[in-house]
């Protein structure tokens, strides 16, 4: 028949596995995301949310998540992709856990994500002067005709640096 990837298998039980059974997998949406809601019938209290990404091609896993409860938002950020098929240590689990209010510090998982593929450019800014960063970012700049550089302004010679004014005149100068 059709596609077995069906929202069923968000709830099924079946978590760390690569079968296409167990699993779900949406359309990508153009505008605004894919949404995933959950309705109670009755009040209930959620501390953690454990989620296990999409694993057959761990490429078309969700990468940035928001999750809203009751209209506010209470976690937005990223998930690490599921390992590929067969690359995964035997019994470790693949599940991220999501911390949502207290928990007991055995039921979280506390594990470093590194990405040492993923570069980050970071200049650290004082008073509109670049004051380090990124040695890249550097040289990016340097390299940059004079043109096409972001004028600053020279420090006044007062004491004072100049602040932005606003729009709204000042009382008595109309």
């Amino acid at each position: 028949g059709g596609d077995c990837r069906t929202p069923d298998k968000l709830v099924d039980g079946f978590n760390d596995t690569w079968d296409a059974q167990h699993i779900w997998l949406a359309p990508l949406a153009r505008e605004g995301g894919n949404r995933i809601f959950i309705i109670f019938d009755s009040p209930v209290t959620v501390s953690m949310l454990k989620i296990w990404n999409y694993s057959r091609t761990p490429s078309r896993g969700a990468a940035e998540i928001h999750i809203a409860m009751d209209g506010l938002y209470v976690h937005m950020g990223y998930l690490r992709p599921a390992p590929e098929a067969g690359h995964r240590a035997a019994g470790k689990s693949f599940v991220q856990s999501i911390p949502l209010g207290p928990c007991e510090e055995s039921n979280v998982d506390r594990e470093s994500i590194a990405a040492p593929q993923a570069e980050q450019h970071v200049v650290l800014v004082n008073e509109r002067r670049v004051v380090g960063g990124s040695q890249v970012l550097q040289q990016e700049r340097s390299s940059q005709p004079s043109s096409l550089q972001p004028s600053v302004p020279s420090s006044s010679s007062s004491a004072e640096p100049s602040r932005p004014t606003t729009s709204v005149p000042v009382r008595g100068s109309r």
